[in-house]
C-alpha cells in the first residue's frame, strides 16, 4: 500500500503521480519524520524542500517554487525524478481504492470519538422507557446521523482516513476510530439498513478493499475486524431490497474465495 524508493544524491522528487490526495515521508537516521498529506492536481506539481535541520519539509520561497515548477512541468527535471507509475502501478491503484474519498479540501481530517449513550441514573421505570423510545441512538444512528449528518461520503471519508492512519502511522485514536465505525455499521440494524441502502452497499465496496491488503489469516472470526460482520449482512438479505441481497451475495463469495470464514 505505502510505495517506498531508496534515493540517492541527484533525487528532486516524484512523477507520474496520479492527481488526488497523497501522503509523503522520508526517513532520516533510521527513522521515519513527519511527512505531509498534499492534493496533485492534473497538470500542476507539488513543491516541498526537506530540511535536514529540523527533520522536516518546509515550503520553498515563492521564486524557488516556481522555478522548480516549471523545471518539473517542462521536463527538466525528469532524469532526477522518480516514475511512479513505472516503479509502483499496483501500490498506485491501492492507494487511489483507499483514498477515493479524501477530499484535500476537508484536510485536516476529523477522527470523531465514540460517546455511549447513557440514560439518566435518576429515572423512573416508566421515564426510562420513554428516554429509550425518544431519545436514546444506537452507535451507527450517533455516528451516521449526529456526526455526519446522514452524508456517506463524509462518514466514508473518515472510514477511509481512520484506516490511512491505523495502517501507515499506529495512530491509537485512529484504531479506536476506525473499530467503533465499523462494529457501528455492522450492528446498524436492518431498520437502518432498508432506510440507507446506498450508504451499506457503499461501505461493502470500502472495507473489501481494505481488506484486500490484510493477510486472510489475520482476519479470523475473533478479529474485530470482522466480528459481527454476519450480523450487517444478514441484515442486508432481510431487507428484501434486491440490489442490498445481492451486495451481501457477492460480499460473501469475495470471503469464500479468500477463505475468511465470519
Amino acid at each position: 500500500m505505502l510505495a517506498i524508493y531508496e534515493i540517492k544524491g541527484g533525487f528532486r522528487g516524484f512523477a507520474e503521480v496520479k492527481p488526488g490526495i497523497h501522503y509523503v515521508t522520508v526517513k532520516d537516521d533510521g527513522k521515519m519524520v513527519e511527512g505531509f498529506w498534499c492534493e496533485v492536481k492534473s497538470n500542476d506539481t507539488v513543491i516541498k524542500r526537506y530540511d535536514y535541520q529540523s527533520k522536516s519539509f518546509v515550503d520553498c520561497e515563492p521564486e524557488e517554487e516556481l522555478r522548480y515548477k516549471d523545471m518539473a512541468i517542462s521536463g527538466a527535471m525528469n532524469q532526477a525524478l522518480i516514475p511512479v507509475m513505472k516503479k509502483s502501478y499496483s501500490l498506485v491503484q491501492f492507494w487511489l481504492e483507499l483514498t477515493s474519498y479524501l477530499k484535500y479540501e476537508n484536510y485536516p481530517f476529523t477522527l470523531h470519538k465514540e460517546e455511549p449513550m447513557t440514560p439518566p441514573t435518576e429515572l423512573t421505570p416508566k421515564e426510562l422507557e420513554e428516554w429509550y423510545l425518544t431519545t436514546f441512538k444506537s452507535r451507527f444512528e450517533q455516528a451516521f446521523q449526529n456526526k455526519h449528518n446522514r452524508d456517506m461520503f463524509s462518514f466514508f471519508e473518515e472510514l477511509q482516513f481512520a484506516y490511512i492512519s491505523y495502517v501507515l502511522f499506529k495512530d491509537e485514536q485512529a484504531y479506536d476510530c476506525y473499530f467503533y465505525l465499523i462494529q457501528a455499521v455492522y450492528n446498524a440494524g436492518e431498520w437502518s439498513v432498508t432506510n440507507a441502502p446506498g450508504f451499506f452497499r457503499g461501505f461493502l465496496d470500502i472495507i473489501r478493499k481494505q481488506f484486500n491488503t490484510i493477510k486472510a489469516e489475520d482476519l479470523i472470526p475473533d478479529n474485530k475486524l470482522i466480528a459481527n460482520l454476519s450480523n450487517l449482512l444478514e441484515d442486508m438479505d432481510d431487507s428484501g431490497i434486491e440490489p442490498l441481497k445481492e451486495k451481501a451475495s457477492e460480499f460473501r463469495r469475495y470471503l469464500d474465495e479468500r477463505g475468511i470464514q465470519i
